[in-house]
């Protein structure tokens, strides 16, 4: 602090001073401009050198205050009599910048780097809480290239240990050919249509034995006995309509003897079975095995309704249901779930032993209307296995004249479905 007297002198002169609320220091390459009006009050306007920033200040006109300067060295004060006072705000020429974000644009500095490094500056530098920790994170978990350099062949061979025993391309298509397959195992190479679907690879011989067949033989065979054949089956659907599938198939089988040949065996159990599955597609949504077991006119063996159980219904088998040989027979599944894709296999696999009992010619028009099914999605199951669909002639007798048959034969072209999935 300067001691002793201070002399003071009132000089004349034309001096201005301007104070700006929202800016700290003003940079020396401001220049600012005295505009005077002979009516209204003077202003003060100046501009950054890149036009960014607008200094604009309005004359003080009630100000008490006179603008002074000292001399230090002289102790002497001078006190300029015309002076003028302005106050003002500092404003963005392109209206983008509060206040609070205007005084950190004054302190900026050029940013220069790659995109992404200008635009994480600018994320650091106006971005919401939210923003600014995600490039926080994300710089936190950037991984320096240059110093995996010497790393590079440990990496390559962990990988290779890591995935060596994952599957290539050809044995993924089949795990995902098996994971949506509906239809039962075929064979693509396969010189008899008896052996592209075999039932053999279907049903064990130990299941298909456990159904009792001595009371379908009996060398009485008119319609009215056929439709009491028909109320012996573990389901009966239409036990009295003479038009339906069952009744059709029944007229077909059985023949006036006594003698029952091996064939007869097989088609006779092989029917019980395809009642029994036609049992669970109209009695899909029950879940409960006790509920399904009271759905059937006579009871299945249990072992075959465990056997059934396990291969179509979701989440029973670990298999995908095409693997016949790991099904435990005597596992008794009391809750089940029937899904779309369970639905569809049960279908297929209804539609396969019906074709084979039928030597691979299956009326479709009836047997839509046995299973309530619309045509057309019965026509696109035939088609996923392998199916030709062909217009019916007298050969298929009578009631078949102009009806749509599915016909299978050899040599056989590979399902659709499949075929998308080999690719």
């Amino acid at each position: 602090m300067t001691k002793g007297k201070i002399s003071v002198d009132i000089v004349s002169g034309d001096v201005a001073a301007a104070s700006f609320t929202n800016s700290g220091d003003v940079s020396a390459d401001i220049k600012l401009d005295l505009y005077n009006h002979s009516k209204k009050n003077s202003i003060l306007h100046g501009e950054s050198t890149n036009g960014l920033l607008k200094f604009d200040a309005d004359e003080i006109n009630d100000s008490q205050y006179l603008i002074g300067i000292f001399n230090g060295k002289e102790n002497k004060l001078r006190i300029i009599k015309n002076s003028k006072l302005f106050s003002g705000r500092v404003k963005s020429s392109k209206n983008l910048i509060n206040d609070a974000k205007l005084i950190k644009t004054l302190k900026r500095k050029e940013i220069e780097g790659s995109y992404a490094e200008r635009r994480n500056a600018l994320g650091e530098e106006f971005g919401t809480k939210k923003a600014k920790k995600a490039i926080n994170e994300a710089s936190r978990n950037k991984i320096n290239s240059e110093s995996l350099e010497d790393s590079q062949i440990d990496i390559i061979d962990g990988i290779k240990q890591t995935t060596k025993n994952m599957p290539n391309r050809e044995e993924m298509n089949k795990l995902v050919e098996i994971e949506n397959r509906v239809i039962p195992p075929f064979n693509i190479n396969a010189k008899n249509v008896e052996d592209i679907y075999s039932i053999e690879e279907i049903i064990p011989i130990e299941i298909l034995s456990s159904f009792p067949i001595n009371s379908f033989i009996d060398g009485n065979y008119n319609d009215e006995k056929i439709i009491e054949k028909i109320n012996l089956l573990p389901y009966v659907n239409k036990e009295d309509n003479k038009s339906s599938i069952i009744f059709k198939l029944f007229k077909n089988i059985l023949n006036e003897t006594n003698l029952i040949t091996d064939n007869l065996k097989f088609k006779l159990q092989l029917l019980s079975f395809t009642s029994m599955l036609i049992g669970l597609y109209f009695n899909r949504r029950v879940n409960r095995r006790d509920k399904l077991i009271e759905s059937f006119k006579n009871i299945p063996p249990s072992r075959c309704i465990n056997y059934m159980l396990q291969l179509f219904s979701k989440n029973n088998s670990n298999n995908n249901g095409n693997n016949k040989r790991s099904i435990n027979f005597d596992r008794e599944i009391r809750m089940f779930s029937i899904g779309p894709k369970e639905e569809d296999k049960i279908l297929c696999h209804i539609i396969v032993f019906l074709l084979t009992l039928f030597d691979y010619r299956l009326d479709l028009t009836i047997l839509a209307s046995d299973l309530s099914l619309k045509p057309s999605k019965l026509l696109a199951l035939v088609r996923t296995l392998g199916c030709q669909v062909l217009v019916g002639n007298k050969n298929d007798g009578s009631d078949s004249i102009g009806s749509k048959i599915a016909v299978l034969k050899v040599p056989f072209k590979a399902p659709e479905i499949v075929r998308r999935f080999r690719r």
